[in-house]
């Protein structure tokens, strides 16, 4: 790789794009803002002018650039709008720190600042609350079944792992309902311990125990407790704060007061 070469003109190459057919292209995560480190890699994203269906669906593309990682994507302007501008997904947790540390590469100064200003007005509210808690319970419930189904079963490390998506869809239901914009996958559940005033009792030890992330022994007993504990409390907190709405997620509704554990 030549040494002069920039990491925008090093993310056209890698994604074989003419600068010309390009809108943006912007660096994301830590590295965007100096809070990178040694290890730390590159996030890119490139923004094409051509319409949604002119190029792949959210091509991935990666690389080496001065000794670290490469990582990125390619998409449409239009697909950028839907994803900055969306309101009410099981991501939105993550998107206002993502949209605030973008910063612009290549491309319309101008125009970005304008986009990036509109896509940072987005406020939480019970739409985008419920979204990430329709998902996080849904799932919850899902994988309490899978870990009793797998409760009698000898060298069954996916129950370990069933587990730990039932403590990382608490951990999204818990930043929902407390309205924390996360800030990097690397201290998320540190954020959220810290941050949730609305909790479960203990919810910090149960987290670790449900994770994996502690270093005390894990019985599948204690685990199964642990579980139906944490999602028990899930099901009383949206039985109550979400029993009007929205008033036609009749499936939704019939998870909630009908699976009981």
């Amino acid at each position: 790789m030549n040494s002069e070469m920039t990491l925008a003109d090093y993310a056209l190459k890698v994604a074989n794009a003419k600068k010309n057919h390009t809108k943006f292209v912007i660096l994301d995560g830590s590295t965007s803002v100096g809070r990178d480190r040694k290890y730390s890699d590159y996030d890119v994203m490139i923004v094409t002018k051509g319409r949604r269906n002119a190029i792949p669906q959210t091509k991935e593309i990666y690389g080496v650039f001065n000794g670290r990682l490469f990582t990125g994507s390619v998409q449409s302007l239009e697909s950028l709008k839907e994803y900055w501008f969306s309101n009410g997904d099981k991501e939105d947790v993550w998107r206002i720190q993502q949209i605030r540390k973008a910063k612009l590469l290549c491309g319309d100064e101008k125009e970005f600042r304008r986009i990036k200003k509109f896509a940072l007005q987005k406020r939480w509210n019970k739409k985008r609350e419920f979204a990430i808690i329709r998902h996080s319970y849904s799932n919850m419930v899902e994988y309490l079944g899978k870990l009793l189904n797998k409760r009698n079963e000898e060298n069954a490390p996916e129950f370990y792992q069933d587990a730990y998506i039932i403590a990382s869809q608490i951990a999204s239901f818990i930043t929902a309902i407390n309205r924390i914009n996360l800030d990097s996958d690397n201290t998320m559940y540190r954020q959220i311990f810290k941050e949730a005033k609305i909790r479960p009792p203990n919810f910090e030890r149960d987290f670790l125990i449900l994770s994996g992330f502690s270093q005390r022994t894990r019985e599948k007993e204690n685990i199964i407790r642990t579980a139906k504990r944490i999602i028990e409390w899930a099901r009383k907190y949206a039985e109550s704060e979400y029993r009007n709405f929205p008033l036609n997620d009749f499936g939704f509704r019939e998870i909630v007061q009908q699976l009981k554990f």
